[in-house]
């Protein structure tokens, strides 16, 4: 019975050691990763544009429309197409506000994805009128994007894997809307 009692202790503080070694690597796992999320993108070609929402001015228009697309400009600007705002304010849209959304759209350069590709739901769920099919229709006939700083130069490839990390629907972002 002691000869039990011995091996059983014994498994038991291995167990231990091997639990808390185990958390503790994790531990050093978790902040790598989290150190590896903050740090910024190495592409040399990728030039980030914060400056959306001062090319496109909100004095003219109704003004329900005038405030849609400050909170837009707003929501651009902050990069955050999650912000709840996108489902209260901008859930219901006029003609009015639809046009001005197209218009910004044109404007857009075509390496600012996520901003296009916010403006193509928009008017994706409110498809009331001929204007809005025929925008869906041209921005799916758009040559597809082949780079995030070029849409006309393919990304620089990185590793053999490049096409797994989600780089595809980034690009086809507004298309995919």
């Amino acid at each position: 019975m002691i000869f039990n009692k011995k091996i059983l202790f014994v498994f038991l503080i291995t167990l231990a050691l091997a639990g808390w070694w185990w958390k503790n690597s994790q531990r050093e796992n978790i902040k790598a990763v989290l150190s590896v999320k903050d740090q910024p993108i190495k592409d040399p070609s990728f030039k980030k544009e914060n400056s959306i929402a001062e090319k496109w001015p909100t004095t003219s228009g109704s003004p329900e429309v005038v405030h849609q697309i400050q909170v837009l400009n707003e929501i651009l600007a902050s990069q955050n197409d999650n912000d709840p705002r996108m489902d209260s304010e901008l859930k219901k849209l006029n003609a009015e506000a639809k046009l001005a959304l197209r218009e910004k759209y044109s404007q857009l350069p075509e390496t600012q994805r996520n901003a296009r590709g916010t403006i193509v739901f928009l008017i994706g769920r409110n498809l009331t009128e001929p204007s809005d099919y025929q925008f869906l229709k041209q921005v799916v006939a758009e040559a597809p994007c082949l780079g995030l700083a070029d849409c006309s130069q393919p990304m620089l490839q990185g590793s053999a894997d490049h096409e797994d990390n989600g780089l595809g629907v980034v690009l086809d972002y507004p298309q995919l809307n």
